[in-house]
């Protein structure tokens, strides 16, 4: 208990410091954004503060430091003047701010964190592979990835692992995407896709090694395997192939086993063969989901493989 007191006791010494050296416009790790203004829909919680340095220490270490801005009243009749906020005032959220006489809002003062493991790279050359904070969406929080320094030429590239990349057997899965692979991701979709609007390239591997388990994209009674979007989206072509196509990477240039086929899978009855490329149009990236059918009897089987995705400039 004793050490707790001590740490706000170092924080409010932090936060006094501060608030005498910036001339009463920052509080430790707060800044004075708007006076006059309140934001509103987002109070989570509200007491009574003596100052607006105390109202700044609460903010500060309470809650395991979710809030992300605070509202100072200093009318004498409000009781409850120090109001914390869950969020901060975006770039085009004007709306949410309140006119109100004597009231003060303050933001969490923000590092300045580079957008994409590229950045990174690009600022600071010498950085080794590691998980780094970036902050894509400078109206989102900052986040941990891995930037993978040496791949593509040393560019820097941000890296997304999942559950689903080890070689997986699917057998036993007769009718269309009766096998279905709920892929989850170490980050979540809107950080990944934040990462992904700030980047030219992303791409992603995919692989099926197949016996006797086409796909099966041109069936004119639909395909037997697929892979989802983020969106949701039924995509019917694979690694390496346009997109849109129904084909396999071998099928855009008439080299299958079998020429006549758009897949390897396709080709040959009961060997084992596969269908492998990049993914690579990141309107759709990542995949969200794997699904496979054409696997019920005793000579049909297949493993599937799903790369991590990767995102670079």
């Amino acid at each position: 208990m004793l050490g707790v007191n001590i740490l706000q006791q170092l924080i409010l010494a932090t936060i006094f410091f501060h608030f005498a050296c910036q001339g009463h416009e920052e509080f430790g790790l707060f800044r004075l954004k708007k006076k006059g203004y309140l934001l509103k829909d987002s109070v989570s919680r509200v007491f009574k503060s003596q100052s607006q340095m105390v109202c700044a220490h609460h903010c500060a270490i309470d809650g395991q430091f979710k809030f992300k801005s605070f509202n100072f009243i200093l009318d004498a009749n409000v009781q409850k003047n120090c109001e914390l906020n869950l969020r901060a005032l975006s770039s085009t959220d004007n709306a949410s701010l309140v006119l109100s006489a004597g009231a003060l809002y303050f933001e969490r003062i923000n590092e300045d964190y580079p957008s994409t493991c590229t950045i990174l790279k690009s600022n600071e050359p010498k950085t080794l592979s590691g998980y780094y904070k970036i902050q894509p969406n400078k109206d989102e929080p900052p986040f941990k990835a891995f930037c993978n320094m040496t791949d593509k030429n040393e560019i820097g590239v941000t890296v997304f692992s999942h559950d689903s990349e080890e070689s997986t057997h699917v057998t036993g899965y007769e009718a269309k995407g009766s096998y279905r692979k709920v892929v989850s991701y170490d980050l979540s979709m809107e950080q990944i896709v934040n990462v992904i609007n700030s980047s030219r390239y992303c791409e992603q591997y995919i692989r099926w090694h197949c016996k006797g388990a086409g796909l099966y994209f041109q069936s004119s009674a639909g395909p037997d395997s697929w892979w989802v979007s983020r969106q949701g989206y039924k995509m019917l072509y694979w690694g390496g192939a346009t997109p849109g196509s129904k084909n396999c990477a071998c099928g855009m240039t008439n080299s299958c086993l079998d020429p006549a086929r758009p897949c390897n899978c396709e080709s040959v009855n009961y060997q084992w063969v596969e269908d492998s490329g990049l993914l690579v149009d990141k309107e759709y990236l990542p995949v969200s989901e794997l699904r496979f059918g054409d696997t019920g009897h005793n000579s049909e089987e297949g493993y599937y493989t799903l790369g991590k995705l990767l995102c670079w400039h």
